[in-house]
């Protein structure tokens, strides 16, 4: 078992791990909305093929685009990516966040939606998010208490006692939207959030592999994102979405890992790294068939 940054090479590790991941999807996020209603957008999967599907989420979808680009790259598609940094791909909601509220998720969204309807040769959409904090307007961890609490018209006095109204009827509506025009939805559940910089943890703790102390429980996994959970299988029953649990390949019934094998699975707190993408890829194997990415048992 290998304990804190306790030889050179372990050291070299953590440290690569805090760079590991899609730097490209990041600066994707940069775009501006002029360039999303243009249909500008970055491309992934198979090169010099028309985009038949879309990622679409926030920097948590950013952190799963190379899952998603493997199995395009396998399937002969290609994908784009529609990504905004904290903003769910969530129809019809303003967010407030760091003490300000803010529009650019609606517009945002608005835009992206506009987009996949608008065209035809889209038959694919791919949802992802770090959906809790959208449902339950708390962060996790050694993050600060600043809330982030959504609203729609509906409930337009922003208040974090009814995220979870405004989050499910946000889901209701997307999906509906989609699926309305012929869209096949893939909904990617949540990613465990560590609730403290894995990298940085690994390198002062002088802890097992992958046994950071304080690192989530599967149970206290389960209990955070029990609402969206409810609400992702209810929502793709109903819908006849897809639906992918990356935590069904990062936990076992005790623990969510945050090491295998000596990979760090995590370029942060809460966002996957590539060791990571390599733990969750089976899972996205079947995204672009007809009958893959079905609903998953836990």
């Amino acid at each position: 078992m290998a304990g804190a940054c306790d030889s050179l090479h372990r050291c070299e590790n953590i440290l690569a791990a805090r760079e590991d991941y899609d730097h490209e999807a990041r600066e994707c996020m940069r775009k501006p909305l002029a360039s999303v209603n243009a249909g500008r957008l970055c491309v992934y999967g198979t090169a010099g093929l028309a985009p038949t599907a879309v990622l679409w989420g926030d920097s948590h979808a950013a952190a799963l685009v190379p899952a998603v680009a493997i199995a395009a790259e396998g399937a002969g598609r290609a994908v784009l990516f529609a990504g905004n940094t904290g903003c769910p791909p969530l129809v019809g909601i303003t967010v407030r966040s760091h003490g300000r509220r803010s529009t650019d998720c609606l517009a945002y969204n608005a835009a992206v939606l506009s987009q996949v309807l608008a065209n035809p040769a889209i038959d694919t959409v791919i949802l992802a998010a770090r959906w809790a904090v959208a449902s339950e307007a708390t962060r996790y961890g050694y993050e600060s208490d600043d809330l982030f609490v959504i609203a729609d018209e509906q409930a337009p006095e922003v208040a974090p006692t009814t995220n979870r109204a405004v989050f499910r009827r946000a889901l209701d509506r997307t999906l509906e939207a989609l699926r309305g025009a012929g869209k096949r939805v893939v909904i990617v559940g949540p990613v465990p959030e560590i609730g403290m910089d894995v990298p940085k943890a690994l390198a002062i703790a002088p802890t097992g592999e992958g046994q950071i102390e304080s690192a989530p429980t599967t149970a206290a996994f389960l209990e955070r994102q029990s609402f969206v959970l409810a609400s992702f299988r209810d929502a793709a029953a109903a819908s006849g979405s897809g639906l992918i649990l990356p935590h069904e390949a990062l936990c076992d019934a005790e623990r969510c890992d945050v090491e295998r094998e000596g990979r760090i699975l995590y370029s942060d707190d809460d966002h996957i790294s590539y060791a990571g993408i390599a733990v969750v890829q089976p899972l996205f194997a079947g995204l672009f068939s007809a009958t893959g990415a079905g609903t998953a048992s836990q």
